[in-house]
């Protein structure tokens, strides 16, 4: 695991830098990461222009990954691997900083926010926390993020985010009425059922709780500060 950097050209252009700011190897096959600390946007049209950043990304990150197709000796010295090492396949894969509400592929290329990133990679369980008895409920349903790290694990998490199926349930649509000039509208919004952190007597919780089912996670006491 480390960072690539070398000059060179794709296609005979002219000579430029291609820095890639992550790239590690899982099984045999090679991640090519770009990084991106972007700001939550607070408006829609910030909403859409972080769309635009993102895809600009991508682009970036598919002439970097055809570069380094194209020179895999670079990789392997940089990653110091074996001369006779080639991937089985190579992914593109963006990580920003900015959650990432929906599972996304752009330009081929896999989106995902560092929080989720690093839960994944330390295997960090999502779960539920019960205030009022200090509970943090730790689900085990997820297969992809018991034992170790595999190639078909990880392309199941980008592909399917636990993180998102989670505010999927969190959240419900609302319709709201409101009056614009001579004309009734109606508009969709989305509300939160319950908050990140729960009350073990919120109904809410206690039903997505039994929809998982209990025989499925299990509980660990948090430590009293």
């Amino acid at each position: 695991m480390g960072s690539l950097f070398a000059s060179g050209s794709i296609n005979k252009g002219s000579e430029r830098d291609f820095q890639c700011d992550l790239a590690f190897i899982l099984g045999n096959e090679l991640f090519l990461c770009e990084l991106k600390a972007f700001s939550q946007p607070t408006t829609h049209r910030g909403f859409y222009e972080l769309l635009g950043k993102k895809e600009e990304a991508t682009l970036q990150l598919q002439s970097i990954s055809k570069f380094y197709s194209e020179n895999l000796n670079l990789v392997r010295s940089q990653l110091g691997v074996l001369d006779s090492w080639s991937p089985r396949k190579i992914y593109k894969l963006l990580i920003v900083t900015t959650p990432v509400g929906v599972s996304r592929k752009v330009n081929d290329t896999f989106i995902i926010d560092y929080s989720a990133f690093s839960m994944f990679i330390t295997r960090t369980k999502p779960g539920l926390t019960a205030i009022s008895k200090r509970l943090h409920i730790e689900f085990n349903v997820f297969p992809e993020f018991n034992g170790e790290i595999t190639t078909e694990k990880f392309i199941k998490f980008l592909k399917k985010p636990v993180q998102v199926e989670f505010e999927k349930k969190r959240r419900k649509q609302i319709s709201k009425g409101i009056k614009y000039g001579n004309f009734n509208v109606k508009i969709f919004d989305y509300t939160t059922k319950f908050d990140d952190k729960i009350s073990q007597d919120d109904e809410n919780a206690k039903k997505l709780i039994l929809k998982i089912g209990r025989n499925v996670f299990k509980s660990k006491r948090r430590r009293k500060r």
